[in-house]
Order: structure tokens, then C-alpha cells, then sequence
């Protein structure tokens, strides 16, 4: 019951949708994963903090790593949305038009900015860890709206 009442709350809560990337150590492998448990945590230094789920594949090779970026959605990524939490990790980057950015972290085109950030610590929690990045760079674009999820659905902001 505790269950249930957990994920209706937590559900009806609206969270911004990013896409965490980075590249896995080993071959330079651009990867990456739907989040949407992210927020700042400091201005000084400047930190935010990402949930990861641990039995995902993609959380190993980004924990693999020392530099991720936060691409923040917009309210017309949904299909990028998609993509990130459904594809197998090799092929979530096929036809997307990636930069290299800072550290080599993938950044997305279109989004209402990115993040990128040295990662600070990781804490085990639960089925997930919690992750802190510094950041050390990044860039927004105040025009756009963002991407939400809320109630099971993606949803735009309007003005």
C-alpha cells in the first residue's frame, strides 16, 4: 500500500525530463539515459544531483567516467525523451546531430541548455545512486520551454 501511495504522490509531483551523457572509459563510446530526478544542489561550488537507477547497464558506463553532461529538454524532445529510456545503449545516439563538449561529454542540439559536470561523489541508496557534479561549464537558452513529465505523461509550459 506504502507502494502505491509513494508512486501516485511522486507521479502527480511535475518533473523537468534531462538526458545525462558522458562516454564510457573504455572505447569512448558515447552514453546516455532519460533522468528525471535532477536539481541544483549549491551555487557554491555550483553542484546539481542526478538519480541513476543500479541495475541499468547505462548507469555502470556512466559511473565509468569522471564527466557527464545534463541536457535539459525541451518541450519538443519528447521522441529524444523516448529514445534515451527505451534503445539499447549502443544505438541511442544514431541520427541525433551531437556535439563533443567540454571533457568529451556528448552534448544534445535543441534543448533548453546542458550541464557539464565533474562528478563529485556517488551515494548507493535504495535502488538508486545519487549522483553530485560539479559543474564546470554549460549554456541555456532562455527562449525555449521545457520538457515536463507529470502523471504518467509528457506535458509542455506554455507562457
Amino acid at each position: 500500500m506504502m507502494k502505491d501511495i509513494f508512486k501516485g504522490v511522486c507521479s502527480r509531483f511535475p518533473k523537468g525530463v534531462t538526458v545525462i551523457t558522458g562516454r564510457r572509459p573504455s572505447d569512448g563510446l558515447p552514453v546516455g539515459m532519460t533522468v528525471s530526478a535532477f536539481t541544483g544542489v549549491s551555487l557554491e561550488p555550483p553542484t546539481v544531483l542526478i538519480c541513476l537507477r543500479r541495475d541499468s547497464a547505462t548507469t555502470a558506463m556512466l559511473l565509468a567516467g569522471d564527466h557527464f553532461a545534463v541536457n535539459v529538454l525541451s518541450a519538443h524532445q519528447q521522441e529524444i525523451s523516448q529514445r534515451f529510456a527505451t534503445r539499447g545503449p549502443e544505438n541511442r545516439f544514431d541520427g541525433i546531430d551531437w556535439q563533443e563538449g567540454p571533457n568529451g561529454v556528448p552534448l544534445l542540439p535543441g534543448t533548453i541548455g546542458h550541464f557539464v559536470c565533474r562528478r563529485r561523489s556517488t551515494v548507493a541508496d535504495g535502488d538508486h545512486y545519487v549522483v553530485f557534479g560539479e559543474v564546470v561549464g554549460g549554456l541555456y537558452e532562455p527562449e525555449e520551454y521545457p520538457l515536463v513529465y507529470w502523471a504518467g505523461a509528457y506535458r509542455g509550459l506554455a507562457a
